[in-house]
């Protein structure tokens, strides 16, 4: 994306990022349209932004307020979505979204919808509908892409609280489950960084507690690079980041132990 989008999008942000309407008295009352997630595709850059008409949706802006404009209203109705960051591949933008049903028993499943975007209306679509949930961890972009694979997580209540890498290569056959990781202990915050054609994130298990792992979009590809902290005991890794031809990543504790 031209330099000169990037430095115009502050001000789209500020443009979209307040509704001024009329109040009792009539005074104006200004309300957030909460924009995020921007990302370019192309020649223009993609976000998430509420508008009281239309719930959360899919925008798409060229850096000016005449081309800021709704891609998709991806839910119509008032209840709120939980939508994931953006990933791309091969000229699309990937994002997956779960609507917040209300739900009080959590063995009621909802269901996480993969979408696919080329920036136009026409061409946002649903890829496949998967009974389960999104991570309840923050940050949740728990979504990346290879040159030509997106990974994202998915997370069940049923029969026991387990999740699962999968991966997709645009269609709804391509879109499998890869593994639920062996040992995971309930849900795990991904933190998916793909680099090289693989993908690197970080699971709870029993065994060694919070560890990174990596995967080659195969069962068997898939495994635990090492226990940082031998046992149950747990480091947390985070912040995974390219790095040459692997990642980095940081954990907690004082230099001695990082």
């Amino acid at each position: 994306m031209p330099s000169s989008l990037w430095r115009r999008l502050w001000l789209i942000g500020a443009l979209v990022g307040v509704i001024a309407e009329p109040a009792r008295g009539g005074a104006a009352t200004v309300r957030s349209s909460d924009p995020a997630d921007f990302v370019a595709l192309g020649e223009t850059a993609l976000f998430f932004a509420s508008l009281p008409a239309h719930g959360r949706g899919l925008w798409r802006t060229d850096g000016t307020a005449g081309g800021t404009v709704l891609v998709k209203d991806l839910a119509p109705g008032p209840e709120p979505l939980d939508i994931s960051c953006v990933a791309i591949m091969n000229g699309a933008a990937y994002f997956t979204v779960e609507r917040d049903s209300g739900r009080v028993d959590p063995s009621e499943t909802d269901e996480v919808v993969l979408w696919r975007s080329d920036g136009t209306t026409e061409g946002t679509v649903p890829v496949k509908r998967i009974a389960g949930f999104r991570t309840e961890f923050e940050p949740r972009c728990d979504i990346t892409a290879t040159a030509d694979t997106v990974y994202f997580t998915v997370f069940y209540v049923t029969p026991d609280w387990h999740a699962a890498l999968w991966k997709s290569d645009g269609s709804e056959p391509g879109t499998i489950e890869v593994v639920e990781p062996s040992g995971a202990e309930g849900v795990f915050d991904a933190d998916l960084t793909a680099v090289n054609g693989l993908v690197y994130f970080r699971v709870p298990t029993v065994q060694t507690g919070w560890e990174p792992w990596r995967s080659d979009g195969t069962a068997g590809g898939t495994f635990l690079l090492r226990d940082l902290t031998p046992g149950s005991g747990s480091m947390v890794p985070r912040g995974f980041r390219p790095a040459g031809d692997g990642v980095c990543f940081s954990v907690p504790g004082d230099a001695s132990q990082r």
